[in-house]
């Protein structure tokens, strides 16, 4: 039994749920409306917002600091490690070796992550207040005071960050920051939406503002869309094609009561934590957002995050819960007309190579290709005119340019002129 399936079915017994298809790399969790399958959880003391990377978590601690989990094997994480960092940390953003953490009152905490389970801290500083929520760009950092101000952060010398700007967003608690290009976008409560310009970092200015129908208190970016969360409305998708003039698209209303302060993109989905329940919209169609299903919880959900093919969402007091993503176009059942042709990996999990076999009962045209999660192309293994009979085509966890690909999971598509088949890859690092 693969670790996937292992997992699965853990969560039976867990939590009392229907065993999904053993090759299943995501539910669709519209039938799961009484209980989430969960496939594991991390206690800590209070997870706020959290960072997945090459089988690495790092999640900020409000009350502890920075820990760091090892979810190489999402069946059983690990705490290996506890980093003081200051109290009342709220956000981090992770950068090549090097994590950002805003630490409130602690200020801006920079972290050496080149050895992942031995972080030590480089430098920090207090610039202005109470510091919420960080993003990093080049020699910056922009942070969001929950003073209501942006503050800007020198961090090239990260042993000896130097703060360099503070800007006022209104008189409401600034909690977000997300970046676009030359501008910062900061969700300042009563006062909406606010787009800074920050294209030269040490005088920003504000640009424009997008005024929401109640608190504005996250966002995340994708492309050229904003996804911001109102407290009291739910979900507004704003086009960022004229940055100084924000448009929305789309809105999706949440429950009364339903807020979040964090949100994660990918495949397709919004993952918007709001209270003991993360909600998960479907945003293909950015017009026309829908909630999809609602992913039950113990404890207050604060932050979620997409690494590995996993979603990871931080409780506040329960901890960091690991799932499988929901099912987009990309994971559906294979077509009818390749159902009868065998697609396989093995081994899978696999660590550093697996054996994709296929069998194709007649001859024909087709391509043997690696997808990630997001369904991007990652590599070409096969191209065809194929022959009937069986295939064997090795894929060594390397894109096509050679380079190795993170440790997670990958799907394997066969396309033949009879349709189409997928099979997941769980590449362990």
């Amino acid at each position: 039994m693969g670790r996937l399936e292992s997992v699965l079915a853990v969560a039976v017994l867990l939590f009392g749920v229907a065993a999904p298809a053993a090759s299943a790399s995501c539910l669709d969790y519209a039938d799961y409306p009484d209980s989430t399958p969960f496939l594991s959880s991390t206690p800590t003391t209070s997870a706020r917002q959290l960072s997945v990377r090459d089988g690495v978590a790092c999640v900020a601690d409000y009350t502890a600091g920075l820990r760091v989990l090892d979810v190489s094997d999402p069946t059983a994480p690990q705490l290996v490690v506890t980093v003081p960092t200051g109290s009342q940390c709220l956000g981090l953003d992770w950068v090549g070796d090097r994590l950002y953490l805003a630490c409130g009152y602690s200020g801006l905490v920079i972290v050496d992550m080149a050895d992942r389970w031995a972080p030590v801290v480089l430098g920090a500083v207090a610039p202005w207040g109470f510091e919420a929520a960080v993003r990093v760009a080049g020699d910056f950092a922009y942070l969001a005071n929950a003073y209501g101000q942006f503050d800007v952060v020198d961090v090239s010398d990260p042993s000896a960050p130097v703060a360099v700007a503070s800007l006022a967003v209104g008189w409401d608690e600034a909690k977000d920051v997300e970046l676009f290009g030359d501008y910062a976008l900061v969700p300042s409560g009563e006062n909406g939406l606010r787009v800074i310009d920050v294209s030269s970092p040490a005088t920003p200015s504000l640009a424009a503002t997008f005024a929401t129908a109640g608190r504005a208190l996250s966002v995340a970016v994708d492309e050229s869309l904003a996804y911001l969360c109102d407290e009291n409305h739910g979900l507004w998708i704003l086009d960022l094609g004229d940055p100084l003039h924000p448009v929305a698209v789309g809105d999706q209303a949440f429950a009364a009561g339903q807020y979040c302060l964090d949100l994660a993109l990918g495949g397709g989905f919004a993952y918007a934590p709001v209270g003991a329940t993360t909600l998960v919209i479907d945003v293909s169609d950015p017009a026309q957002p829908a909630i999809r299903a609602e992913l039950a919880g113990g404890d207050l959900m604060r932050g979620v995050a997409l690494g590995g093919g996993l979603l990871f969402i931080a409780e506040f007091q329960a901890g960091v819960r690991v799932l499988l993503p929901q099912c987009g176009d990309l994971t559906d059942a294979p077509d009818p007309a390749l159902r009868g042709n065998a697609l396989s990996l093995n081994p899978n999990p696999f660590n550093p190579s697996t054996s994709v076999h296929f069998l194709l009962e007649a001859p024909t045209t087709g391509r043997l290709s690696v997808l990630d999660v997001a369904g991007r192309h990652v590599a070409s293994l096969a191209e065809g005119p194929f022959a009937a009979g069986e295939r064997i085509v090795e894929w060594t966890g390397r894109d096509d340019a050679g380079r190795q690909v993170a440790g997670g999971v990958y799907f394997v598509e066969l396309r033949t002129e009879a349709g189409r088949a997928v099979r997941k890859a769980v590449l362990l690092k």
